[in-house]
């Protein structure tokens, strides 16, 4: 009997116990959000090129010559505020609508070089449109082979990393124009 009068002074505080842990882990389960938020960009999401200019209030360099094989509007088109602006085309295959070419557009001189996805196995310094131009051929982990192909254009900087033959990849660079 006396256990039953004692059991509220006992249940109530470990109540209160476990309710405050709850809070603490409610807590710092928001913490990593906040770091983040810190970290990681801003992304936004366009239907297609005039759309994402008509918001830059720009132009942006975009193919004049695209192989019959790829999809043209880009599957997605991003674009990072990250301590400054950049702009990802995402150009995918019209047979097996896999990503094969990607053009990224770096619109302030603060935003880092997109990451190669793979060894790089070797570089050739190349001219597009009267500028010099890096072409790399890479190697991912799963085996297939990339290129890149970057150069400082008028309007930024430019990438291109596809899984494309060099030459095809290059005449795709040197159609770039602000339309």
């Amino acid at each position: 009997m006396r256990l039953l009068k004692d059991l509220p002074g006992i249940i109530g505080p470990l109540l209160a116990i476990l309710a405050g842990m709850a809070l603490l882990l409610r807590a710092a389960d928001y913490l990593p959000s906040l770091w983040l938020r810190e970290v990681l960009p801003e992304v936004e999401r366009f239907q297609s090129p005039r759309e994402l200019e008509a918001k830059l209030g720009t132009k942006l360099l975009l193919p004049a010559y695209f192989p019959d094989y790829l999809a043209w509007p880009p599957s997605r088109i991003e674009l990072y505020h990250w301590p400054g602006l950049e702009v990802r085309m995402f150009i995918t295959s019209r047979e097996d609508q896999q990503t094969r070419l990607m053009i990224y557009q770096l619109l302030s001189d603060e935003v880092a070089l997109p990451a190669d996805p793979g060894l790089v196995l070797a570089e050739k310094n190349i001219d597009i449109r009267g500028r010099r131009a890096q072409l790399a051929w890479i190697r991912d982990r799963a085996g297939q082979r990339w290129c890149r192909l970057g150069w400082q254009a008028a309007q930024g900087r430019m990438v291109l990393l596809a899984k494309l033959p060099p030459g095809e990849l290059v005449r795709i660079a040197q159609s770039m124009r602000v339309p």
